[in-house]
């Protein structure tokens, strides 16, 4: 087990712990979860950056480590949902996204086929992580706007980079 490893397991299992806390719905632990799950987020880019610089990338690594990520801010969204922090409806756009691409890239797998993971797929990650984040902070009622902003961001980015895979499907790179 390699450190690129251990941080992706890490980041699984923060994700149970997260959930927890976030159960709990007063400010003391709303913040409490906002800083599990930055650190789970962090762990992502950290897992990601060792892996590549010391090559150091692994079969396990590249199949867990968009697992542990969906699974976090899926985790996240859905709560976030229940408690009625979150709209019903990103959570879906969210959640089908993720169906969508996990199924299109089984698919292709069975013939064959690669599909690339796209940098939009990077960057809507990022911008779900940052969204979520400033949901889960206890912000005053004037930053709202920029929480708000931030979703409607990452519901964009989320959109374009399931309709960027789609069309990759359509015009993929043979496996070798």
């Amino acid at each position: 087990m390699n450190l690129p490893n251990a941080l992706t397991l890490l980041r699984v299992a923060i994700v149970p712990f997260f959930g927890i806390v976030l159960a709990h719905r007063d400010a003391r632990a709303s913040s409490i979860a906002a800083l599990l799950f930055l650190l789970a987020a962090a762990t992502d880019n950290l897992d990601g950056y060792i892996a590549r610089s010391r090559n150091l990338v692994t079969t396990f690594g590249e199949i867990m480590d968009p697992i542990a990520d969906k699974a976090l801010v899926a985790t996240a969204a859905i709560m976030l949902s229940v408690q009625h922090r979150l709209a019903v409806w990103i959570t879906v756009v969210i959640l089908a996204r993720e169906f969508l691409v996990t199924g299109l890239r089984f698919v292709a797998l069975r013939r064959n086929v690669v599909i690339a993971a796209s940098p939009w797929g990077k960057w809507k990650t990022a911008s779900q992580i940052l969204g979520l984040l400033l949901v889960l902070l206890p912000l005053e009622p004037a930053a709202f706007w920029l929480r708000d902003t931030a979703m409607y961001v990452a519901v964009a980015l989320t959109l374009w980079s399931g309709i960027d895979y789609m069309l990759a499907y359509r015009r993929p790179a043979r496996a070798e």
